[in-house]
């Protein structure tokens, strides 16, 4: 730790903690901070994404806000005798965002901080404490009746915000969380969800076959390429759906889920065509920029007092999921593409036309959602999109025959004289090579179906491997 003065201050230079903190809360709103609460022995000041508290030592830890959801702050305690800044110390272990600056000054006017790096607003005013001028009475009392005034239109609105939202069910994210743990549940019945025929035949999206097979764009996003994929995408959508799902409604969310999946797909498409991918994290990230739009642009749609908390949110959470896309093996593509169209969704302002403004509710009636004529018709198509998409690349598949032992048959290996055991489905080699007295011979492809096969023979000597477990080809991807 580090004192800003050298040494304790006798108490006779001393200044009341309450005298003290109004010419602090005088200087800082002079300063241009926005006084967000002066009563009961604590203030709260903010100014340019950082937040100010100057709390009395007889009601600091009961008044103190949760630091870890202010982010970036400064906090001085008045008054009080040294074992506070213990408690202080234990208040920081509880701070995991952001930076927070703590100080306090005891009874007999020693100044102490906490240790921390750069420059600080509230270290620069205790320095100089002694030369501050007195604060304006009148005038305090005018910020702190506008700072009630503020806080108690901030807590109406929030009780406003929620009462509405409150009304309705997430039925579409339950209903796309449970449709993916279906699908996972079908690829460990009908062979694993790391086997690639498996993946392929219920849909995967593959680069060279989307157009023709066009399904794939929205049956990849229900399918998981293990356990691990699995939890974590379910975890996200969730966690941001149960919110976004209802401050949008459920048809604007459907709308937006499905449109970011297909976005995803077509850039997984045209950026990494050589791969085989599966995941809903090309939705999600639609979800995750609309999210961060609407805490950037509220347009009115989120209480004041939420923003600066969502803002500090969003912006982790894409920092973490940037990072994350370029791990291999990841489709950074899919996450571009469904972010990008979740952005244009929300930024444009096409996907919240109708919605009801806070200003246009009241305490007690919900405001209606004046849905665009167009969202309907919309929300009904990709619904049924969905169905037949997943419906029929399943069928069309027929990945349960997977599990099936196969009929055997003799195949000969090209022009030569050799022959060979293998399952019925797999007729004429698809490739055959022959160099320095060596045929290679090749049944099925690795990467797509199941049986496949490869035939090795030297002279008069065959010999070969039957597998069931593929190889990959051009590599796959997880989103």
């Amino acid at each position: 730790m580090s004192d800003i003065n050298k040494g304790p201050v006798s108490a006779q230079g001393g200044i009341p903690p309450s005298a003290l903190a109004d010419r602090l809360v005088s200087i800082l709103v002079a300063d241009g901070c926005a006084l967000r609460a002066y009563d009961d022995g604590c203030a709260v000041l903010e100014r340019g994404g950082r937040t100010f508290v100057i709390l009395q030592a007889n009601a600091a830890f009961e008044r103190m806000p949760n630091l870890g959801q202010i982010g970036n702050a400064e906090v001085v305690v008045l008054g009080g005798t040294p074992q506070v800044r213990a408690r202080l110390k234990r208040v920081r272990l509880w701070v995991t965002q952001g930076r927070v600056h703590l100080f306090h000054i005891s009874d007999d006017d020693d100044v102490w901080q906490d240790s921390v790096l750069g420059k600080t607003t509230l270290g620069s005013l205790l320095r100089r404490r002694h030369d501050l001028p007195a604060a304006d009475g009148q005038e305090l009392v005018s910020l702190a009746a506008d700072a009630q005034a503020q806080r108690t239109a901030q807590v109406q609105e929030q009780q406003q915000f929620h009462q509405a939202i409150g009304t309705r069910t997430p039925a579409v994210t339950y209903a796309l969380a449970s449709m993916i743990a279906g699908c996972f549940a079908l690829e460990l019945l009908w062979g694993g969800s790391e086997t690639m025929p498996t993946l392929v035949r219920m849909g995967a999206l593959v680069g060279d076959r989307a157009f023709e097979e066009p399904w794939r764009l929205i049956s990849a996003a229900f399918l998981h390429h293990g356990i691990t994929h699995l939890l974590l995408n379910l975890y996200v959508l969730v966690a941001i759906g149960l919110s976004l799902e209802r401050i949008l409604g459920r048809r604007r969310f459907l709308v937006l889920y499905v449109a970011a999946a297909i976005g995803g797909s077509l850039a997984s498409t045209l950026f990494l065509s050589d791969r085989v991918s599966v995941g809903a994290s090309g939705a999600i990230w639609g979800l995750l920029v609309a999210e961060a739009g609407l805490a950037f642009r509220p347009r009115g749609l989120l209480p004041t007092a939420m923003i600066p908390a969502l803002k500090r949110a969003t912006v982790m959470n894409l920092g973490v999921n940037v990072l994350n896309s370029f791990r291999p093996d990841v489709d950074w593509a899919a996450h571009l593409g469904g972010g990008i169209v979740g952005g244009v969704l929300i930024v444009t302002g096409a996907l919240i036309v109708g919605l009801p403004r806070l200003s246009e509710l009241s305490a007690d009636q919900i405001a209606e959602d004046r849905e665009p004529g167009w969202l309907r018709p919309a929300a009904v198509a990709l619904t049924a999109v969905l169905v037949v998409a997943g419906g029929y690349g399943l069928v069309r598949g027929a990945a349960w025959s997977l599990t099936d032992a196969p009929e055997f048959t003799r195949r000969s290996l090209g022009e030569s004289d050799f022959t060979i055991e293998l399952p019925a489905q797999l007729r004429a080699p698809v490739e055959l090579r022959e160099q320095s007295g060596q045929v290679t011979a090749t049944f099925g492809d690795f990467s797509r179906t199941w049986p496949a096969s490869m035939c090795s023979l030297r002279a008069s000597k065959p010999r070969f491997s039957a597998t069931r477990s593929p190889r990959r080809s051009g590599g796959s991807t997880a989103r």
